[in-house]
């Protein structure tokens, strides 16, 4: 089953309000605010759905999440428990 979330709609509550205004304009002028910003909401993401029944099975993990983890990976040559430890706990 998949689950696709719309990224172009804006949050109704900062998911990073937690962090104060200088480490929100670092982390909006580094690489990852680029990659959400620009690349993220162009993700072929239909390509990778095709892989999955609509509406049989498991549901998928967030498809733009796995695909942005995917891309990250071989970016940063990253085994696949860097990535799972990567995409756990660090906010870029």
């Amino acid at each position: 089953m998949q689950w696709i979330k719309d990224h172009k709609t804006p949050y109704l509550i900062d998911p990073f309000h937690y962090l104060g205004s200088k480490r929100k304009r670092l982390l909006d002028s580094c690489w990852a605010g680029v990659f959400r910003r620009h690349i993220r909401p162009i993700l072929p993401v239909h390509l990778l759905a095709g892989h999955f029944s609509p509406d049989i099975g498991r549901p998928t993990n967030e498809l733009v999440a796995m695909m942005g983890a995917m891309i990250l990976q071989q970016m940063h040559d990253l085994t696949d428990a860097e990535t799972q430890e990567q995409s756990s706990f660090n906010i870029q």
